[in-house]
């Protein structure tokens, strides 16, 4: 069965959250007091073992004072290691429980922040529904979200989307516009800005690897859109469009037109082809694409 990702974009109101918003806002607090609750209990964990490892090393201490005596040997020689090492090895395990609670805190708190900069209408985001595992988003500064910290997707530059197996994710705009990501794949949001008031959107998406489809939508009027696809050393311009980008890990790709109109571009910006409706050109990974061929759409 194939695992699928979809969101949809949202674009909330100043002060406005849905009641499933207010739900998924209590999960992540409900996480986040967990997450602080696992920290607590992995720093006492961490001091009773350093306590642990303080009080084996005395007594191999003590009894290195008088070496000679049978016991005292067996302190020095068996159970003094022994002790040291099982006190070492819980200091690491305290040591990775912090860890791990202090990356579930930063998760939370970012989505949290997310939502919260959505709620004030100063970002836009997009609400995830999550079928699998093989996937997730980096925000700008590094946070990687997953599971349920990744129910809310922020649309901001530098925003990173990576699946994995056969993992899909759609985001979708409320003009219907939507993005499809593929399995095993890896893109960027360089730019994006979108205001549906006057209909006017712009969007750099840098493909690392994978499958990508843009879809225009067709809900009303259609905005007014400067698009652009990078992919290895070409780009794609879009007008209204529904392409696909397929990346090869040589860098080499294809590039599907199935309505609209694509310029594909050099690394320099001079426009080497124009591809029309039911076209398609594969790009070699020096970015000297092919010969236009048509395709059954």
């Amino acid at each position: 069965m194939t695992a699928m990702v979809v969101l949809a974009l949202t674009l909330p109101l100043p002060g406005q959250e849905s009641g499933t918003a207010g739900s998924a806002a209590e999960v992540l607090r409900s996480l986040l007091a967990s997450a602080r609750e696992e920290r607590k209990k992995g720093e006492q964990a961490l001091e009773e073992s350093q306590a642990q490892l303080r009080k084996a090393e005395a007594v191999v201490a003590a009894a290195r004072q008088d070496p000679a005596k049978p016991s005292h040997r067996e302190i020095i020689e068996r159970l003094g290691p022994q002790a040291i090492q099982r006190a070492q090895a819980n200091i690491e395990k305290a040591k990775r429980l912090i860890e791990a609670a202090d990356g579930k805190t930063r998760q939370a708190e970012k989505a949290l922040h997310i939502r919260a900069e959505a709620a004030a209408g100063r970002l836009a985001v997009a609400k995830t529904e999550i079928q699998g595992e093989q996937f997730s988003l980096i925000t700008a500064d590094g946070v990687v979200l997953t599971g349920p910290a990744a129910v809310v997707c922020p649309l901001d530059a530098r925003t990173r989307i990576a699946t994995g197996g056969e993992t899909r994710v759609t985001l979708r705009l409320p003009d219907d516009t939507t993005f499809v990501v593929g399995p095993n794949s890896d893109l960027m949001l360089d730019e994006f800005v979108y205001d549906p008031v006057p209909g006017t959107m712009k969007t750099v998406v840098k493909v690392t690897k994978g499958v990508f489809r843009w879809m225009t939508g067709k809900v009303g009027p259609r905005p007014k859109l400067d698009g652009r696809i990078r992919a290895a050393s070409i780009a794609v311009g879009l007008r209204g469009t529904d392409v696909e980008v397929v990346l090869d890990p040589t860098g080499a790709c294809r590039v599907k037109l199935f309505d609209g109109e694509v310029e594909i571009s050099d690394a320099k910006g001079a426009i080497a082809l124009t591809l029309r409706p039911g076209q398609m050109v594969d790009v070699d990974r020096d970015g000297i694409p092919g010969k236009p061929v048509s395709f059954d759409p």
